[in-house]
């Protein structure tokens, strides 16, 4: 397990998080620019979602109003939580170019946990739908000291890997943090729950 795990996950950082990173500095593009074009290019559609199950958050359930992310994408600064967001007009197609990039990773995770049997082919087809431009939206946790306890770390106690690959977005209204941090680890918790499951079917088989 640990093995099989390791080797995927640094599989994983060669082929598809390093050119990703390479890319970026190549094209003189830094971290903070390409998360703000990510968050802004998803804010609208997460919007959307989070409105459709909360009547309390109509907009800006990504953290950016569909106004904010507007603005973001065409080169006007916001400022969210005393961090200002302006991306630079000339830079437009390598954002976009990048932001291909990673969600080709993202796709990536999602196809993997339909390989393993995590989740149904029906059910990943529909956040597919739903989500174009998905994203990871991930809030400082500093301000809830329940986070770890309520959520998890999203791989399973021990070698179990009941329950759900994903959680329901509520919405909130706080800044999002590391942004491509949480699309890599998305991925590794992907190999991880998927190489557990191995383990419980091995044990399964063996009973």
């Amino acid at each position: 397990y640990h093995g099989r795990a390791a080797k995927q996950v640094s599989e994983f950082a060669e082929k598809e998080l390093k050119p990703l990173l390479v890319d970026m500095h190549a094209r003189g593009i830094e971290m903070q620019e390409l998360e703000g074009y990510l968050w802004a290019r998803h804010a609208a559609e997460r919007n959307t979602q989070v409105a459709k199950i909360n009547p309390g958050m109509p907009d800006g359930g990504s953290g950016l109003t569909n106004q904010e992310a507007a603005d973001i994408l065409s080169g006007q600064a916001v400022t969210k939580d005393g961090r200002t967001i302006q991306l630079r007009t000339a830079k437009m197609s390598a954002y976009q170019s990048l932001a291909n990039r990673v969600r080709s990773i993202t796709n990536g995770t999602l196809d993997l946990l339909v390989a393993e049997g995590l989740e149904t082919q029906q059910t990943v087809d529909a956040w597919k739908a739903a989500y174009k431009n998905y994203i990871p939206l991930m809030r400082d946790m500093e301000a809830d000291d329940n986070f770890l306890g309520a959520f998890g770390l999203g791989t399973g106690q021990g070698f179990s890997v009941k329950g759900s690959s994903s959680k329901r977005a509520m919405g909130s209204d706080r800044s999002v943090t590391d942004i491509l941090a949480n699309v890599a680890m998305q991925r590794e918790r992907a190999i991880t729950r998927a190489e557990k499951n191995r383990v419980a079917m091995a044990v399964y088989g063996l009973a």
